[in-house]
C-alpha cells in the first residue's frame, strides 16, 4: 500500500496465521510489520525474509487484534497493557502471553471476557495457560472430543484424569465466548466420564469445549456443519 499515516490493520486470517501449539506452517515464509518512520513521518509497511519469531508476532498480534474487534478498542488495550506490566519478556511462551491476557481481564473485570478471550486463542491454535496452570503443568487428566466436524447427531466429550480432581466442568463456547452448555460432574476415582452435547441443535460455526478440573483447563475446538 502507498506510505501515509493511516493506521495498519493486523487483522490476519486465523485459520492461515495458526500457532497450532507450536508447530505453524513452514508455508508462512513472510511476516509484516508497520512501522512509522521519524525522517519522513509516515508509516510504511515492511515485509520481512521468514524468520520465525516474525510468524510468531504476526499470530501473536493477530490474536491481539481479535480480541480487540471483539471487545473494543479501549477495553482490549486496558488488558494488553494490563498483561504487559505482568510480563517476563523472552521468557513468555504464547500460552503464558495469552493467559496473562485473562489474567488481566479477572483483576479489571472480574473475568467477564474470560471465554472470548479462551475461544478467541483457540481459534489461533493457542492454548491459555494461567499462572495456575504454568505452576502445575499438563491438565491432570485427557480429553477425546468426537466427532469433528459434525453435521447431526451428538459430540461426545471424553475425559480420562490421571488423578481424582474433584469437580468436572464442561463448557460449550461460541466463537463469542457465549456458553451454549454447561455440565458437571463429581470425579472422585479414574474412570472415564463421558459428556454429550447435542449439537444437531446448534447454529453451524465454529465451538470451543472447556474442560476444567483440579486447578486446570483446556480447550478443544469442534465444527458443527450443515
Amino acid at each position: 500500500p502507498p506510505n501515509d499515516t493511516d493506521l495498519r490493520r493486523l487483522d490476519s486470517d486465523p485459520f492461515e496465521w495458526n500457532w497450532q501449539g507450536g508447530s505453524p506452517e513452514s508455508t508462512l515464509k513472510y511476516g509484516i510489520c508497520t512501522r512509522f518512520h521519524t525522517g519522513d513521518r509516515k508509516c510504511k509497511t515492511s515485509w520481512n525474509n521468514y524468520v520465525p519469531r516474525y510468524t510468531w508476532a504476526i499470530i501473536w498480534g493477530g490474536l491481539l487484534w481479535d480480541v480487540r474487534e471483539a471487545l473494543g478498542a479501549d477495553l482490549a488495550d486496558a488488558i494488553a497493557f494490563e498483561a504487559m506490566s505482568a510480563a517476563r519478556g523472552d521468557s513468555e511462551t504464547l500460552s503464558r502471553a495469552a493467559g496473562r491476557l485473562v489474567e488481566a481481564d479477572l483483576a479489571l473485570n472480574n473475568g467477564e471476557n474470560r471465554g472470548r478471550i479462551e475461544s478467541m486463542a483457540a481459534e489461533r491454535g493457542v492454548a491459555v495457560q494461567t499462572r495456575v496452570e504454568a505452576s502445575t503443568g499438563a491438565p491432570p487428566f485427557a480429553v477425546d472430543v468426537f466427532p469433528t466436524p459434525v453435521a447431526s447427531g451428538s459430540v461426545s466429550i471424553v475425559v480420562r484424569p490421571d488423578k481424582p480432581i474433584g469437580t468436572l466442568t464442561v463448557d460449550i463456547l461460541d466463537l463469542l465466548g457465549r456458553r451454549v452448555a454447561a455440565y458437571r460432574e463429581p470425579v472422585n476415582g479414574l474412570h472415564p466420564v463421558t459428556f454429550s452435547w447435542p449439537a444437531a441443535s446448534a447454529l453451524p460455526g465454529l465451538y470451543f469445549v472447556r474442560i476444567s478440573g483440579g486447578a486446570s483447563s483446556t480447550m478443544r475446538p469442534v465444527t458443527v456443519v450443515r
